[in-house]
């Protein structure tokens, strides 16, 4: 009788992961038939609008309660298309609706919802690989893999994400991939995957500041020129009105600050602690001071960037300044919903890649990092917000200024984290 041959360590490891994956996706699953997606349902409804010719109901939005429609003509469609949930109202490019209007048009929103909630599943393991590949490849390690997925399925962000069936998970992940891909030298790709989270959300664009910054001319052009391409088709494709609501809607949310119990920007909370203004949802008018405090911020942030990396060599100054760079944008943003802060629990469990650790020690801060990031981020009773997210993100930026300079680090740990990506 033959003996099957024992099976290898990358066999089993490979097995393992696959594993912890499909309890991740079983676990979406069984909870899909509670994503009511409140979020989605705005791309959904703009997208019907713009499909349907009826442009005038797309930019409908209360000026004072800010997760309030105005117009009744969401309320119809709702009814007739099986959404059951709360509206919110469409703040995104025109383009991105006139995209997806084809689907729009054609399906249900329980089908459409379902349709996106797969590619948001699959977005966050997307990039968790991604996070592996340019910061810390022990993340794919079984134990590591575990703990990361643990991290995040028992934290606020993600389930406010999946929930809501929020498109930020598309963008964070083509955010990291555009990363990745510049890392890999693949700068076609890096720049058109950019352009395209740019055309979702508007503060991926700092990621092309940086690489102005740095001298990456190329990734610059390319997401340039594709941000280019994108603009023409939004003048043939768009309804001259549409795209001036757009920019108006834009100009607008750039001026006040939307006060609800899971903004987590600076503004908002800088201006909450000052006056005691409740949370309810309410638009207020930035103050000045406040305008100019934020500004400033971004100043400091970028002469201690220079201070700070002057003399790393390129790879090792991006793999430590772009999670900076990213974060900080987020967050003095006049808005960052609980879900961004995504990316500081992930940029989190790299925190031992940045600064050198052996076996033991990084098991050790991983352990530490769990403890920090479930307790920082558990929803609080009530729906109250306690500006969790908020401080761990300021943790975070804390811990990354403090990474050490390359030449300081053990030699094991020099030569990984120069390594080709995916090595």
């Amino acid at each position: 009788m033959r003996i099957a041959a024992p099976l290898t360590l990358q066999v089993r490891t490979r097995i393992d992961q696959s594993l912890l994956l499909f309890i991740y996706v079983s676990m979406c699953v069984l909870i899909f038939p509670m994503i009511a997606g409140d979020d989605l349902s705005s791309l959904y409804f703009a997208a019907r609008f713009i499909a349907f010719g009826e442009v005038q109901h797309v930019f409908s939005y209360d000026p004072v309660q800010f997760t309030e429609v105005a117009s009744s003509r969401w309320e119809q469609e709702a009814a007739a298309t099986g959404f059951t949930g709360y509206m919110h109202p469409y703040v995104q490019a025109p383009l991105w609706a006139t995209m997806v209007s084809p689907l729009a048009a054609r399906v249900s929103f329980p089908t459409f919802n379902l349709i996106f909630f797969v590619i948001h599943t699959a977005s966050v393991v997307g990039a968790v690989v991604l996070v592996a590949r340019v910061w810390a490849p022990y993340l794919l390690r079984t134990s590591y893999l575990g703990l990361t997925l643990v991290c995040l399925c028992s934290t606020r962000p993600l389930w406010d994400a999946l929930y809501n069936n929020q498109t930020q998970l598309l963008v964070i992940l083509l955010v990291l991939l555009a990363v990745e891909r510049q890392r890999a030298g693949a700068f076609t790709t890096a720049g058109l995957a950019l352009a395209i989270a740019t055309l979702i959300k508007v503060t991926p664009v700092a990621l092309a500041v940086y690489w102005l910054a740095t001298g990456r001319r190329k990734e610059v052009a390319i997401w340039a020129g594709a941000m280019l391409v994108l603009g023409l088709a939004s003048l043939l494709l768009v309804d001259p009105e549409l795209s001036r609501a757009f920019v108006t809607r834009l100009r607008d949310l750039s001026t006040v600050l939307v006060m609800g119990n899971n903004n987590q920007s600076f503004p908002v909370v800088a201006y909450h602690l000052s006056t005691a203004t409740p949370l309810r949802w309410q638009v207020v008018t930035m103050p000045g001071a406040l305008s100019i405090a934020t500004t400033a911020i971004h100043i400091g942030t970028v002469l201690a960037l220079i201070w700070k990396f002057k003399g790393w060599p390129d790879k090792e100054r991006d793999a430590v300044a772009i999670p900076i760079v990213l974060v900080t944008t987020m967050i003095l943003a006049p808005i960052a919903w609980t879900h961004y802060f995504i990316t500081v629990i992930l940029f989190t469990l790299c925190l031992p890649a940045f600064f050198g650790h052996t076996r033991s020690s990084r098991i050790a801060m991983v352990t530490i990092v769990l403890v920090l990031a479930t307790g920082f981020f558990t929803a609080t009773s009530g729906g109250a917000e306690t500006w969790t997210p908020f401080l761990a993100a300021l943790l975070l930026l804390a811990a990354l200024y403090l990474a050490p300079h390359p030449s300081k680090l053990p030699e094991a740990a020099r030569h990984a984290s120069v390594a080709p990506v995916g090595a």
